[in-house]
């Protein structure tokens, strides 16, 4: 439970203050966001395969952390997209979020630390998909 703990509170941490310019920060975001998924793979992977065996009230108490996180993307692209509906913002940020995790849990990952900046601008690609809402 600990490590689950830990993995959450590295990317709450790492959350960066808003700017005057609502891209860069989502830039950021994502950026840091990969970083933190490359760096300790195996904390990243721990969560996402531990995170079916805790118990309910465990497994509350994780989701609504998890829940601040994907919150705080949500709020970042709010900003950039105010017009869009708040179910997109949420899967846009499910979906940015699990494109990191998913390089970590493949058998054999390919994806290096090297390719930490390509990653984050494919996760910003994708996310721009949001200006049809604009």
């Amino acid at each position: 439970m600990a490590l689950l703990d830990e993995s959450l509170d590295r990317y709450l941490m790492a959350l960066p203050s808003p700017t005057d310019d609502p891209m860069a920060d989502i830039r950021l975001v994502a950026t840091t966001h990969v970083a933190i998924t490359m760096e300790a793979p195996d904390l990243g992977g721990l969560f996402v395969r531990e995170l079916r065996s805790l118990s309910s009230e465990n497994a509350r108490r994780i989701e609504r952390r998890s829940g601040v996180y994907l919150g705080a993307w949500v709020s970042f692209l709010r900003r950039a997209y105010p017009d869009t509906p708040a179910s997109e913002l949420e899967a846009a940020a499910s979906t940015a979020m699990t494109t990191a995790a998913a390089l970590i849990l493949l058998p054999h990952p390919r994806v290096n630390t090297d390719h930490e900046a390509l990653v984050a601008d494919m996760i910003v690609a994708s996310l721009s998909a949001l200006e049809r809402a604009r």
